[in-house]
């Protein structure tokens, strides 16, 4: 399971939808925040391309900003301690677990995580043992 206070100085992932929609998502990209001093990510803003039915049939592509991490989730940054806690959130927080799964596919709902099957998706990032994420996708 993720620990908050182990994970303070641990590298963190953050996966990001695909920049082709064949997975059923609008294509989108990141803009990373860096700190110049350090090499760190601090942050970042999805963009997500807006007209995805008409883009390269004689229209040009309309990208817009869909969501900055920080302001979206109410956190201080991007860092593995910041992805833990919204991990933690997103089990109880039914905002911000609505937040998660309209961004997770980019706004499109085709490719979201259905109701139903949201708590093993949830399992899947916190618990990558396969014994420890079958006791928590059964409720134990």
């Amino acid at each position: 399971m993720l620990d908050t206070a182990k994970t303070a100085n641990m590298p963190g992932i953050k996966g990001f939808p695909a920049v082709s929609p064949i997975y059923g998502n609008n294509p989108s990209f990141a803009v990373l925040n860096v700190d110049t001093r350090s090499g760190v990510i601090t942050d970042y803003t999805m963009h997500v391309l807006t007209n995805l039915t008409t883009a390269g049939l004689g229209a040009p592509g309309k990208w817009a900003v869909e969501y900055d991490f920080s302001q979206a989730y109410g956190l201080d940054g991007l860092s593995a301690l910041s992805l833990a806690r919204l991990w933690a959130r997103l089990d109880t927080d039914s905002v911000a677990r609505t937040r998660f799964l309209q961004y997770y596919d980019s706004g499109t709902g085709r490719a979201a995580p259905a109701a139903a099957s949201w708590k093993a998706y949830w399992c899947g990032i916190g618990y990558m043992d396969p014994t420890a994420f079958d006791r928590c996708n059964r409720g134990n």
